[in-house]
């Protein structure tokens, strides 16, 4: 593999249309457990999460991995003590992991349910303690990852180190789109963000002098949203054709989530005003404030502009969907705090509640 300079442009284009009602249903536990927690779905509607019985301190939870078809969970693997589900592709391959505690020290082993089992994308050079930190799947089975300054893809089955340079610390490595490409970030002689398909990479342009780089999110045409930090400010960046765009507003950040960034350039996340968190969208360069109420942050936005997020304003935290300039709050049991988790194509939501044991897993679907 080799770096290169990355120097064309690209075009953003997006389709708006109008939000009509939702309804939604909850997520079963697998039998015998308790709690429900929905991570992510795919375009089929298979969704990815975990299962298990929550803890009760000094005695640990023991959570699994799961996958619902339709409301239909199958436990794929955890429990000892800790599943924990983050993406599910194409295919139905769900990425997740399974954490296990001894002596003080946590190890964690980064798995893959693919045609019915269980495969290890921990990798074989790494130590397991403390990590590995990855989350995204691609419809491939490809999975980017990092630990302790370094960085790795598996690519069917086979794991492979990022490229020279050997001595740059990559501190960031978890993004993937549907067709295998790969982004993070990196420090030498400065931080810089970089995205890499099977043969190669390409270090990006920097956004400006100085600062670190978390990269959230990459979208089919190898687009890259990412959070730039410089001292105590944040800013959104978005490349696309390899060329860095500052996105405007101060205090700003993307959204951690792989739908971060859609295939049009719309851009989700939030930024502080008047120290109040605000949800906020980044459509063709321009900032959009969502209209949430108190306290809010946009979480996915999918390739038909739909934007998913959530607000506080003086009671439980709500779900809400936007489109079209107008914000929808979803509907969710009274009294109990819910957060949106992710969004399809179709419009199909899922999430769930936050704070509350046991936790519960909802889907919503969004019509129009």
């Amino acid at each position: 593999m080799r770096w290169l300079s990355a120097m064309s442009t690209a075009l953003a284009v997006y389709t708006l249309v109008t939000p009509v009602a939702a309804g939604y249903e909850e997520l079963p536990p697998a039998a015998g457990w308790a709690s429900a927690t929905a991570s992510a779905i795919n375009e089929a509607g298979q969704v990815a999460g975990t299962t298990g019985s929550p803890s009760r301190r000094p005695v640990p939870g023991y959570t699994y991995g799961v996958r619902w078809d339709g409301r239909t969970p199958t436990v794929l693997g955890g429990g000892d003590p800790a599943g924990e589900a983050y993406g599910v592709n194409a295919r139905g391959d769900v990425a997740f992991s399974i954490r296990l505690g001894y002596q003080g020290i946590s190890y964690v082993n980064f798995v893959v349910w693919e045609n019915g089992r269980l495969s290890s994308r921990t990798s074989p050079v790494w130590s397991a303690e403390n990590g590995p930190v990855g989350r995204d799947i691609s419809d491939a089975g490809v999975v980017p990852m990092a630990h302790r300054g370094k960085a790795g893809t598996w690519r069917e089955g086979v794991f492979h180190a990022l490229p020279l340079p050997v001595e740059a610390v990559y501190t960031d490595h978890r993004a993937v789109n549907a067709h295998g490409t790969t982004a993070g970030a990196a420090t030498l002689d400065g931080s810089f963000v970089f995205h890499c398909d099977v043969d190669e990479c390409t270090r990006l342009p920097s956004a400006g002098e100085g600062g670190s780089y978390r990269v959230a999110a990459i979208s089919e045409s190898n687009a890259v949203a990412a959070t730039w930090t410089v001292g105590a400010t944040t800013r959104a960046v978005l490349w696309t054709g390899g060329r860095p765009a500052v996105l405007p507003g101060a205090d700003a950040v993307v959204s951690d989530h792989r739908r971060a960034v859609s295939e049009s350039g719309d851009v989700v996340g939030s930024r502080r005003v008047d120290g109040v968190s605000r949800a906020t969208l980044w459509r063709n360069g321009e900032l959009v404030d969502l209209g949430a109420a108190g306290t809010s942050v946009a979480v996915a936005v999918n390739d038909r502009g739909d934007v998913i997020g959530w607000q506080r304003d003086g009671g439980p935290q709500r779900p809400f969907h936007w489109r079209d300039g107008v914000l929808t709050l979803l509907p969710a049991p009274a009294g109990v705090s819910v957060e949106p988790a992710d969004i399809n194509n179709s419009g199909v939501v899922v999430g769930g509640t936050r704070g509350e044991t046991p936790s519960r897993a909802f889907r919503w679907t969004v019509a129009g």
